[in-house]
């Protein structure tokens, strides 16, 4: 491996790390906002929306970002780990975390009803919960085997940016309109550039040898984006939208065109705080990024059972001390999960590397 390839890597896991920090502690508010205590987490929506506003482009620019280089080495590699991997994992967790929520019931804030194996098979076409994201990525991946060596890594960017311009004009067909396409359609433009950007990674001087004034520069200009957003979406939404939502309406608000180019100066931001080396604990960040997605198939669990016990041990927790908690349960709860599942070797018996 050259050097240019190893600090690439080496950024990119930093930037898993971070993404993967923020999965969790989007997810974990987004439980407290759907729970009782809900409607007086104020700082607590604007918490959510931020990070909503980026977490995921940035995933997906990330994942994008070696598909062109892979699918030139190796083209019948890349669709084999596409299935063995990723639709692996999506079904073995789906399976898991869905059998969990139909058995807890009314415990959790949105319960499973009705028949279980109908709504198990239904996980062929319809995501549980936040594995939406490798099932997006699944198609993706496809779409660029299928893509990219016809038409480039430029030209899938170019395609991918039309399907993304024609969903906010258009809209979705109503016989195709579910949320497995919309997932698809809003993110595959912010998949579509890592997979331009990448062949050209070794080439931007800003990211082998960036300044460290750069993040915070992109920092203020993301702030800047965002308000402006905010601004534009609280005058179609009214004054009060935020605070009255549910997690799943507010996430929808963020990863809509208003918020689009805040994503991209957050993901920017993100990748060059991490080239930087601005991002302190690295050696925690690089491990979390490399073990980004065995903590995304399980943090979910450890999440919402820590919520249900707290909540039913302290009902009138301290919302802070709720998220504090909560989050540290989530990824110290998938690290120690995956670390005993390697060393009694049945990480890869369950899709967790």
């Amino acid at each position: 491996m050259s050097d240019a390839k190893a600090n690439r890597v080496t950024w990119v896991d930093l930037a898993r790390g971070v993404g993967i920090i923020l999965v969790v502690i989007g997810h974990a508010s987004g439980g407290v906002i759907d729970s009782p205590l809900g409607s007086h987490a104020i700082a607590l929506r604007w918490i959510f929306l931020t990070i909503y506003t980026f977490h995921m482009p940035l995933f997906f620019i990330l994942a994008g970002l070696f598909v062109a280089d892979r699918l030139a080495a190796n083209p019948k590699k890349f669709v084999t780990n596409t299935f063995t991997k990723i639709a692996r994992a999506y079904s073995t967790w789906a399976i898991i975390q869905f059998t969990v929520i139909y058995m807890m019931g009314n415990a959790l804030n949105h319960p499973a009803t009705g028949p279980y194996l109908p709504q198990l098979i239904s996980i062929i076409w319809q995501p549980v919960s936040q594995f939406w994201f490798l099932y997006a990525l699944f198609f993706m991946q496809i779409f660029a085997w299928v893509a990219v060596p016809r038409i480039g890594a430029t030209g899938f960017f170019a395609l991918a940016a039309v399907i993304y311009i024609a969903l906010q004009i258009f809209g979705i067909p109503n016989w195709a309109n579910t949320p497995p396409v919309g997932e698809f359609c809003t993110f595959v433009v912010s998949f579509g550039l890592g997979v331009a950007i990448g062949p050209h990674l070794a080439k931007i001087k800003a990211l082998q040898a960036p300044s460290p004034i750069l993040p915070f520069l992109l920092v203020l200009l993301w702030a800047g984006l965002y308000a402006l957003a905010y601004i534009f979406v609280t005058k179609r939404l009214g004054a009060n939208w935020i605070s009255r939502d549910l997690g799943a309406n507010i996430a929808f608000v963020a990863n809509g065109w208003e918020f689009y180019p805040a994503a991209l100066a957050g993901t920017a931001a993100a990748i060059f705080a991490c080239c930087a080396n601005v991002v302190p604990l690295r050696t925690t960040f690089e491990y979390l990024g490399k073990n980004s997605m065995p903590i995304f198939l399980t943090h979910i669990l450890f999440i919402a059972g820590a919520r249900i016990i707290i909540l039913k041990l302290a009902p009138t927790v301290d919302i802070t001390l709720l998220m504090v908690l909560v989050s540290v349960i989530g990824i110290a709860g998938s690290v120690g999960f995956l670390e005993i599942a390697k060393r009694v070797k049945l990480a890869k018996a369950l899709a967790l590397i």
